[in-house]
């Protein structure tokens, strides 16, 4: 059960919605102000499959209320380093720059990672579904976190969605492990080469032959799908099941 006062608990739950949900979100940039919308992620799915809801603010606020001090204090501290990420996103998204659509993007790709890194490191994720023979234990971590908190129809999207150009050809992400890898190597380039590109290649593509565009549509995981898997796993793990 949550101790901490009522009102601190209401402005935990306002963000939530305002980063995650479908409220509006004020930025104030160089004297401009502008109402962005959530992510949009919060909602459940009706008992057939075939539509969704979203959570109202009071029962998510129930939730919060009745869930231990720990996952509360952890949420609130994802929230709050996703909160000036996301405020970037929108005003890199908005820039004329030529590379905004990396640029954004990886903002949000790099605070997602580093939460699920942050949770991986604390609570022993390397040990098991036995990885112990994969190489990078940031990589082990990663997989093991998605396979433990992620359904298998989600893990099944993931398999199913992930292709990326190699050598100038699209190619099929073999695995979950193959999906970590292209993850933080993008992360890696980001941040330790200064590279401008991202996670570009979760996009619709559209088939290209002798320099025309054919009618052939590849779907992909976009990068909003992206962040919406990974913060369904992260509040999987704190107890919140409330993105569809």
């Amino acid at each position: 059960m949550n101790t901490f006062p009522v009102n601190e608990i209401k402005e935990v739950n306002e963000m939530l919605h305002k980063l995650l949900g479908f409220d509006f979100l004020e930025i104030n940039f160089e004297g401009t102000k502008k109402l962005v919308q959530g992510e949009g992620f919060i909602g459940k799915l009706n008992k057939k499959g075939d539509s969704i809801s979203h959570y109202k603010i009071e029962e998510t606020l129930e939730m919060l209320q009745k869930t231990s001090n720990k996952n509360y204090l952890e949420l609130y501290r994802f929230l709050n380093f996703y909160y000036p990420r996301l405020i970037a996103f929108h005003v890199i998204k908005d820039s004329d720059d030529k590379y905004s659509e990396y640029s954004s993007n990886n903002e949000l790709l790099i605070a997602l990672t580093s939460i699920i890194d942050r949770i991986s490191d604390s609570e022993g994720y390397i040990n098991s579904n036995n990885l112990a023979g994969e190489e990078n234990s940031y990589i082990k971590k990663f997989v093991n976190f998605l396979k433990i908190n992620l359904s298998e129809k989600d893990l099944e999207v993931i398999a199913k969605n992930s292709k990326i150009y190699k050598k100038g050809k699209l190619k099929e992400i073999e695995n979950l492990k193959k999906f970590a890898q292209y993850v933080y190597k993008i992360r890696s380039m980001i941040v330790h080469r200064a590279e401008l590109g991202g996670i570009y290649p979760y996009q619709v593509d559209f088939q290209i032959e002798e320099n025309k565009v054919d009618n052939k549509i590849t779907l992909m995981i976009t990068p909003d799908k992206f962040r919406r898997l990974l913060w369904k796993a992260i509040l999987t793990h704190l107890g919140f099941k409330i993105i569809f």
